[in-house]
């Protein structure tokens, strides 16, 4: 069965553009390196934990003080992780994969709900969309031109550009509650 989705879902919700992703892309692309470099830290931690956890034996002092360690610097790095999905989320983007530099942006196209894929690793990094029920491996080229992108909803149309001129970057909020 599907989801449905209504529009007492929509309210608050922040939505993106291809046009409003690209123009914030420093910004798209600077906290995914940070969710990225919080991930790495953990995981180093976590794996120096799990090294010394097999060693075998009485620990030497040197190695209750490397546990001690390896514990502080996991606990940071969950913090700073905590600290930058706060920020991540309130701007609506979602990172699906942050080894891989994966993330997505909610959007609204004129076929449903639908998410704007983001590969940080890409030459251009706004590689395409999907709507929510597509299959994860499925990713739809951006139109180029802008009439395709208003038949698909992927981009304002000029009476929303006119209300909105002011806000050139970062996510926008649906107009119709």
């Amino acid at each position: 069965m599907k989801k449905r989705h209504n529009g007492s879902n929509l309210r608050g919700k922040t939505f993106w553009t291809p046009q409003r992703a690209n123009a914030a892309m420093g910004l798209l692309t600077r906290l995914i390196d940070d969710i990225r470099d919080a991930a790495i830290e953990q995981k180093s931690a976590r794996q120096g934990l799990t090294r010394l956890d097999k060693t075998h034996g009485r620990p030497s002092r040197q190695q209750i003080l490397r546990v001690q360690t390896l514990q502080e610097d996991l606990t940071l790095a969950q913090k700073h992780a905590a600290s930058v999905l706060t920020e991540a989320q309130s701007l609506g983007v979602e990172v699906v994969d942050p080894l891989q530099g994966i993330a997505i942006l909610p959007c609204l196209t004129s076929q449903g709900m639908g998410m704007l894929v983001v590969d940080r690793f890409a030459g251009e990094p706004l590689v395409g969309w999907r709507l929510i029920d597509d299959p994860p491996n499925v990713v739809r080229k951006i139109p180029t031109s802008t009439e395709e992108s208003r038949a698909l909803g992927l981009a304002p149309s000029p009476s929303d550009l006119k209300s909105d001129s002011d806000s050139t970057t970062g996510p926008e909020s649906p107009s119709h509650n």
